[in-house]
């Protein structure tokens, strides 16, 4: 399926379930949630997050080359 589990975790006490997974594309996380039943589907939300050295290159890039202001990363 091209879905790539990083980690599992559990929150207390809102009960929640968090799977960190990476693909290289939405459809591929769409293909996972529906092999689930769908009183489990309805529950869940999907949320895109980026690595900071790629938002930190994206803004970089949209501000012509310098790295954003107060940034101590490189």
């Amino acid at each position: 399926m091209g879905v790539k589990l990083h980690g599992m975790y559990s929150t207390l006490p809102e009960h929640w379930e968090v799977a960190i997974v990476e693909a290289d594309a939405p459809a591929q996380i769409a293909a996972l949630v529906t092999q689930l039943p769908p009183s489990e589907q309805a529950e869940i939300k999907v949320t895109p997050i980026t690595p900071v050295e790629e938002m930190l290159a994206l803004a970089r890039q949209m501000s012509g080359g310098e790295a954003p202001a107060g940034s101590t990363l490189p």
